[in-house]
């Protein structure tokens, strides 16, 4: 849709448009505000327990809840992952969506499973992604990651200072999740970062409504779904992004959840 992008230029946006059969703001005003009996915010603890799920965090919402709200089970280090998460997640809502401070969210969300020297850094080695039945992804070159990385949130930052109608933003917002996963740019914690990614986008257009969308439980319910549309090629230079729509709809469809 703009002539300007060149990562971000995939040309789904009037078949994913039709493919929406229901009134999006309608949604987005019927998500309910819950309110916890004590001093926490229900979906940041739901954002981050069910994209901790997705990466294999076997600490449940219900479980991570009874921890914040009676402090007597004990903090194992799942349980700090997610807490870790809560503040990335915090620290996105205080603050505009930059490189910079999308690094620094990275560096908060990753203390648990990354030495301080991959913390918010993009990796400078290669990576591959392995599954059941051997590789699976072969993320973009680490010679030409930085680059690539670079010019990404250019695109980022042009799409933030469009005036966007509400398809284009949850279009762009689950585009930029999913070439943010293509790119795959750090060592360790792109998933969550990837899912926080896209709520930080919506944030800058509808406010406070994008962070009470729970996408990251829907992914995590989808799963299976969830992984198959990210597939859309064996590494960052093969991708099909003719292929993405199934991914690209699983965002608006979260509201339905």
């Amino acid at each position: 849709m703009f002539k300007e992008l060149t990562i971000l230029n995939v040309d789904l946006f009037e078949s994913y448009k039709n493919s929406i059969d229901f009134d999006l703001l309608t949604n987005i005003n019927n998500q309910k505000k819950v309110e916890l009996p004590f001093n926490f915010d229900f979906y940041e603890a739901s954002a981050s327990a069910y994209s901790s799920n997705i990466e294999g965090n076997t600490t449940s919402l219900d479980s991570f809840l009874k921890y914040t709200s009676s402090k007597a089970l004990k903090e194992t280090k799942e349980i700090k992952e997610i807490n870790d998460l809560v503040a990335a997640y915090q620290f996105g809502k205080k603050n505009e969506l930059t490189k910079k401070t999308f690094l620094q969210a990275h560096k908060i969300l990753s203390k648990q499973f990354l030495i301080p020297s991959f913390q918010g850094k993009i990796r400078k080695g290669n990576v591959v992604i392995g599954g059941k039945s051997g590789v699976v992804y072969v993320a973009i070159d680490a010679i030409e990651l930085k680059k690539e990385f670079d010019k990404f949130f250019k695109e980022i930052d042009f799409l933030l200072n469009q005036e966007l109608n509400l398809h284009q933003i949850f279009y762009y917002a689950a585009l930029v999740h999913l070439v943010f996963e293509k790119l795959h740019p750090f060592n360790d914690g792109n998933g969550r970062a990837g899912r926080l990614l896209e709520k930080w986008f919506l944030s800058h257009f509808i406010f406070e409504k994008a962070w009470m969308i729970e996408s990251e439980k829907f992914y995590f319910e989808n799963r299976n779904d969830y992984y198959k549309n990210l597939s859309i090629g064996f590494d960052y230079y093969s991708c099909d992004y003719n292929k993405a729509l199934p991914f690209l709809l699983m965002l608006p469809y979260s509201l339905q959840n």
